[in-house]
């Protein structure tokens, strides 16, 4: 089932969609501060590319072809914001609500000014399983 809060791209293409990052109490009243709020914050796919948007602080678009694997992540987090090391990132306004994608090849993202490669990407979504449901590849 398809959740509700998708809200659908408007457009000739089917499959296009856009969700919002997962954002608690205290990270949305901290990052409210440097200018990383929820309406600068989002997840847009087409039926060709998945993006990702985390304000000015990360950007990705990739071709939905290099996604070959995505997952719910039950394992919660102890932090938020945009933090990893080498092709290993995490992208989160909440402790939980997490989906963890693998890209191959590595792709490149920009955090702030700087670009970075990308093989393993975790974000937290106001949704989920819908993210899952709509992402995951097919043979």
């Amino acid at each position: 089932m398809v959740a509700s809060n998708i809200e659908q791209v408007p457009g000739p293409s089917a499959g296009s969609g856009k969700l919002g990052f997962r954002f608690n109490f205290l990270s949305r009243l901290l990052f409210s501060l440097v200018r990383l709020s929820p309406s600068r914050s989002y997840l847009a796919w087409s039926p060709d590319i998945f993006e990702v948007c985390f304000g000015w602080a990360f950007r990705l678009s990739v071709a939905r072809t290099s996604i070959v694997s995505v997952n719910l992540r039950h394992r919660r987090l102890l932090e938020c914001g945009v933090h990893g090391w080498y092709d290993r990132w995490v992208v989160n306004g909440s402790y939980g609500g997490l989906v963890e994608m693998t890209f191959v090849p590595n792709q490149r993202a920009k955090i702030g000014v700087f670009s970075v490669p990308v093989r393993k990407l975790t974000i937290s979504v106001s949704d989920p399983a819908a993210l899952v449901n709509y992402l995951q590849p097919h043979s």
